[in-house]
């Protein structure tokens, strides 16, 4: 069986200002550059989307429902409103001010909007043994037997009853028990895949070579 992942979510740092934005739901077009990540072939409908503060704090979670092209900010507001997208600003002249100060005059601007997600936190059972690995870093990813329906989007670890930590999962993968790779133990906290194929056979005693498997990413909130 080939490994097959998931469309990978999108993800969007944002200041503090346009993340309260979008939480208060004041903003729901964000406009970049189109390069990157960003590029307006990547901007697919339906895809998941994480808006984070900055790159370690709180993250909302929505689907990208549309996008459009333009060759500068005025033309953007040709297009959609500027209110949906700098929404504090007194003006289509100022909106225009704001976004060529952010990204410059130069380049093509792509805007894309999200659709946030009522909240619907997955939750995610741990050996609480595997706390300090996920704590530090060293564990990134959870595999667990079978095909389990992770989607991207905010998570809550659990390590026994009272302790929890929030996250956010970045992706999900099918693959089987005889495909997982040396990187697929690196990121599950173990030094090669043989001690990865012991300790989940430690869990699941009857996992055959081939049985399928899900490969969970995932992404801790640090404070």
């Amino acid at each position: 069986m080939t490994s097959c992942p998931t469309a990978r979510r999108l993800f969007v740092p944002l200041s503090a200002e346009p993340f309260e934005w979008f939480a208060s739901r004041n903003k729901q077009w964000e406009v970049r550059r189109n390069k990157g990540a960003f590029r307006a072939d990547h901007l697919i409908e339906g895809r998941r989307v994480e808006l984070r503060r900055g790159y370690t704090g709180a993250s909302l979670w929505g689907t990208l429902t549309d996008a459009i092209l333009a060759s500068n900010a005025a033309d953007l507001f040709m297009e959609i409103s500027y209110k949906v997208t700098v929404p504090t600003a007194p003006s289509q002249s100022d909106a225009i001010a704001f976004v060529e100060k952010l990204l410059g005059t130069g380049a093509k601007l792509v805007a894309f909007r999200v659709d946030l997600d009522e909240p619907n936190i997955q939750d995610i059972k741990f050996d609480p043994a595997l706390l300090r690995l996920v704590d530090t870093g060293e564990k990134t990813t959870t595999i667990r037997a079978g095909h389990r329906d992770y989607q991207p989007g905010p998570a809550l670890l659990h390590f026994g009853a009272d302790t929890q930590r929030d996250a956010s999962i970045v992706q999900s993968r099918l693959t089987t028990l005889d495909e997982l790779t040396a990187h697929d133990a690196r990121t599950d906290g173990y030094e090669t895949t043989a001690q990865l194929v012991a300790a989940l056979r430690h869990y699941y005693p009857d996992l055959a070579d081939t049985a399928p498997v899900t490969i969970v990413e995932f992404r801790c909130r640090r404070n």
